[in-house]
């Protein structure tokens, strides 16, 4: 019996912290993976409406699963509540994947050419070109750095 209660006790606070995490206040993706095959164009429209009703801009963040960055840049958005935060209160977020798959020409040829990946790609709620940041600028040691993301972040965000 008592196996079974602590067993009980071990899932009831797994589940609990779980939901801890779950509740933590995510970033606005439009779509959460660089899949070859969505549509950037479709994705950008619904980024648009969002960010336009939220008074944010949309950050395209070109890269793929290839991409040993974008798995950091993922993590490290994640797990750090004040970057995220700054983030959510800037940007609607649509990640836009570039691969031997799918190069996505004729959607980023409207756009400058990245340095590296992942790259960020700052759109106006209308949808008009307003900047690009290369995120190698933002990285520190194996990851990125909390205050130049926030920053970053801060920098874009948009007259309340």
């Amino acid at each position: 019996m008592r196996a079974i209660l602590a067993a009980l006790s071990i899932a009831l606070l797994a589940t609990a912290s779980a939901s801890a995490q779950t509740n933590a206040t995510p970033a606005r993706y439009v779509n959460s993976s660089y899949d070859p095959a969505a549509s950037p164009t479709a994705d950008l429209r619904r980024a648009m409406a969002h960010a336009s009703s939220r008074n944010t801009r949309v950050l395209i963040v070109v890269g793929g699963d290839w991409c040993v960055w974008c798995g950091i840049l993922d993590r490290f958005i994640a797990q750090d509540a004040n970057v995220r935060a700054e983030f959510v209160r800037s940007f609607v977020i649509v990640k836009v994947n570039w691969s031997r798959e799918n190069e996505n020409e004729e959607f980023l040829g409207r756009y400058p050419t990245p340095a590296g990946y992942p790259d960020f790609i700052i759109l106006n709620a209308d949808g008009s070109f307003a900047g690009q940041h290369n995120t190698a600028e933002l990285e520190r040691g194996r990851s990125y750095d909390p205050a130049s993301m926030i920053a970053f972040a801060r920098r874009w965000r948009p007259n309340d």
